[in-house]
Order: C-alpha cells, then structure tokens, then sequence
C-alpha cells in the first residue's frame, strides 16, 4: 500500500518543487579510465582558423557542381582579383604622381573596345597610327546595347558583361568537365580555372568570358548532337576573337566523326554539316563589313599584323614559352615596364 509523503514543515510550492526538480542519479565527471599499460594521451584543441576553414570547405565541397559550386568558387575569386586590382590602383598613383582611376584598371588593353563602343569603327584602313579596326564586333556592340538599355557608363556595362559571361563560362566548363573526367574532377577544376592568373580578365573589359561562353557551349551541343545550335554558338564566337577560328575545325572534325560513324547516308549524320558550315559566319560577316566600310575584307586582319605588330604562326605556344624564360632569365625585357 502507497503512503503519501510526509510534506509537514515545508513551504507549499517551493520545497517540493525543488526537491522534484532535483537531479537523480547524479553523477560526477571523471576521467576516462585508460586500460593498464596504455599512456593516455590529452586531447588537444584544434585551431580555431582551421577549423572554420575546413568547415567552408566540405560545406562548400558539398554544393551542387552543376551551378552552385562553380558559382561559389567564381564569385570568391572575382572578390580576391577585384582587391588586388584596388591594391594595384593606390600603389600605381602613388608611384607615379597621378591618378589611376580604377575604371582604367578594369579597362586597361584589350580594354580599347569600348572607343569601338562609342566611336564605331574607322572609315579607312590607317596603319600609320592605333586604330580599332582590329578589333572584332559583337563584344563592343553588346557594351554598346547595355548601355543604351540601362543608365550606366560603358566601363561598368563592359565589366557586367564580362563578370555575367565569365559566371556562365565557368557553369558550362564545370560541366563539360563532369562528362569527361568526373565530378572530383570538376571541384579541383573549377578551383584552378578560377585561381589561373589569366582569369583576371573576368573582371576587365575583356571578351574572353563572353568567348569561352560560346566556345564550350558549342562543345556541349555537338555532345548532345544539337548540331545547328552548335553552328550557331560557334559563329558568334568567331565574331568576338580571332582565337575562336579553332572551333572551326573543331565541329569540322565532330561532323567527320559522326558521319564515320553514323554513314552518309543517314540524314541525322549528315545534319551535323550544319556546325562546321555556320562556325565561320561571325568572322565572314565582319569581313563583309569591313570589305564595304573600309574596301577591304582584311582590314581587322591588316591592323592586327602591321598595326598592332601581332603574327599568326602554328608555333605561338612554344614562342610564347621561348619568351617567358628569355624575360625570366633577363635575355629578353618585356615590350612594357
């Protein structure tokens, strides 16, 4: 039989609150016991930095690689390059008594495309002094629509343009990669694509972003065999740089394959003439511009050999090589200071 517990002598409410309150089977902290014969060994701290750092890291490692960690990885590196640009931009005026605005950072060399923004393109083929003409036109006349669309200044319409199609040209590489070599590919990939020295020009007026944008979604179309929209990415490609003449070939040779394969008879084989035949359009129809504004088709061609002093060779890799360790050993000094 139960008996009711004792409560006289006790405040109502307060005694008893504790006392159901109170922890039962309490137990104290003690060491872990270690087995005999066993030194133990105290736990140590782990870095606070590195940690964290870690932490950023799998969480970042975690993210969808089809857009989410490329994306990541861009932006970061786009907030390092845009700090060192800044850096540069203090210590150019300060070394050399005048201001060095940050938007000519951001527009320095190939930068020049925005007087073809403003300006257009000279009526005649001048190769006595600097002239735009060797410049190629959709870059420019995208900066030119920006800026006519929205109020903003051509240096930050060039820049969007870059950062935007630089965003873009990562996603598509990230997975270009993925198809090719794997998704732990793409993550140290993407990592190095980013970090590359030369991906500065992702935040520059610079038309490589808006280049590589079409050049690999060109590659991913001839994968899925969407032919003429291959064609069509890379005409507009060879309309932005004359680098982009390599995806000629390119979609030369994926239409070989694919008719080897399929036959000549086979008329979705045949469909894949469709990129090889439109690669070309962007630079045929700027010469077809230049023939009727300048009386020459080879004006960009003219200005960029005599002009601006550039060659065309098989070989410009290897003398590109030949030049970094002649200026690294001081045989050679570079055109610029």
């Amino acid at each position: 039989m139960n008996t009711l517990p004792d409560v006289r002598g006790t405040r109502p409410g307060v005694d008893r609150l504790q006392e159901a309150t109170a922890p039962q089977n309490v137990q104290t902290a003690t060491a872990i016991p270690v087995p005999a014969g066993e030194v133990a060994v105290p736990l140590t701290r782990r870095h606070p930095l590195r940690s964290g750092l870690q932490s950023v890291w799998e969480w970042a490692a975690g993210l969808d690689i089809r857009w989410r960690y490329p994306l990541l990885i861009f932006v970061a590196t786009r907030v390092l390059y845009l700090a060192i640009a800044g850096a540069d931009h203090f210590v150019r005026t300060g070394s050399r008594g005048h201001m060095w605005s940050l938007g000519r950072e951001l527009s320095n060399w190939d930068g020049n495309y925005l007087d073809v923004a403003k300006y257009g393109y000279a009526h005649h083929l001048i190769l006595t002094h600097w002239n735009t003409l060797g410049f190629l036109p959709l870059f420019p006349m995208l900066i030119w629509l920006l800026v006519h669309a929205l109020p903003m200044s051509d240096v930050v319409a060039g820049v969007l343009i870059s950062t935007i199609t630089g965003a873009t040209a990562t996603v598509l590489i990230a997975r270009l990669v993925n198809r090719w070599f794997g998704e732990d590919a793409v993550r140290r990939g993407i990592l190095f694509f980013c970090l590359f020295p030369g991906s500065i020009v992702f935040s520059m007026v610079y038309t490589e972003g808006l280049l590589l944008t079409l050049v690999v979604g060109c590659l991913l179309a001839m994968e899925d065999r969407r032919w003429v929209l291959a064609g069509v990415l890379a005409g507009l490609s060879t309309a932005v740089g004359p680098v982009a003449l390599a995806i000629i070939p390119t979609c030369a040779a994926a239409a070989f394959m694919e008719i080897r394969r399929r036959g000549w008879h086979d008329r979705g084989a045949l469909r894949s003439l469709a990129a090889p035949v439109l690669a070309p359009l962007g630079l045929v129809g700027f010469g077809i511009f230049l023939w009727a504004w300048t009386g020459t088709p080879l004006a960009s061609y003219k200005t960029q050999k005599i002009d601006w002093h550039e060659t065309t060779t098989p070989l410009a890799v290897p003398r590109a090589l030949v030049t970094v360790i002649k200026q690294a050993l001081g045989v050679e000094g570079p055109p610029h200071p």
